[in-house]
């Protein structure tokens, strides 16, 4: 039992690692059209040795229904990373009103804040054009 959850932890550090390199190569060498569905790939790339890892090799640890459960298991916790961290963080307005306080010298009025949104959070982060390429991508519309 204790060799089962020792290969668990080891490999669970080994997925966590892979998922952060392979979003990080993602991002850095090819073209993100939408961070979602950028960070869902990178979780089934990461998860592509684990799985050749566990059905290749022989393990006697495992049976197969136990090596399902540990991709499943991975698969998963990729996909709350990547709905947690870079999705959210993404769409965070909060985030770039932050940023912007900071820009600012550490304070904004109240009310410039509409006119931040407006002005320049919907032109700089080109919110239409992001949110067409989304639709375009998941097919939910047609140009």
């Amino acid at each position: 039992m204790f060799l089962k959850v020792k290969q668990f932890s080891v490999l669970f550090l080994i997925y966590s690692f892979l998922l952060i390199f392979s979003y990080w190569v993602y991002v850095n060498f090819f073209q993100v059209n939408v961070v979602l569905f950028s960070s869902i790939l990178s979780v089934f790339f990461a998860v592509i040795p684990i799985s050749i890892y566990l059905f290749i090799f022989p393990l006697d640890t495992y049976n197969i229904f136990e090596k399902i459960l540990i991709l499943t298991i991975f698969i998963l916790y990729g996909y709350a990373i990547a709905i947690s961290l870079p999705t959210v963080i993404d769409r965070s307005l909060s985030f770039y009103l932050l940023e912007k306080i900071y820009q600012r010298g550490g304070g904004i009025e109240k009310n410039a804040f509409e006119r931040i949104f407006k002005t320049e959070y919907v032109l700089e982060h080109r919110l239409m054009d992001i949110r067409i390429t989304e639709q375009l991508e998941s097919g939910t519309v047609i140009i």
